[in-house]
């Protein structure tokens, strides 16, 4: 039993870790976390050579702040 509560602390901890990351999180890093999601989504096939040319060109528009 001790080890589940353990483990349960742990995830706790985590996860709290995680919420402040994400809170704390810069345009930079979302540019960033956003590039590497559409990269594996592309990989695996699901994004279309059309949705992945429309996601790149959104994360430039961000990253470099260009105006449509």
């Amino acid at each position: 039993m001790k080890n589940l509560k353990e483990k349960t602390n742990k995830e706790v901890v985590e996860q709290s870790t995680i919420f402040k990351q994400a809170q704390e999180m810069t345009i930079n890093q979302a540019v960033g976390v956003l590039a590497q999601t559409a990269t594996i989504a592309q990989k695996h096939g699901i994004l279309t050579v059309n949705d992945a040319v429309l996601v790149a060109r959104a994360l430039e528009m961000v990253k470099y702040n260009e105006k449509a």
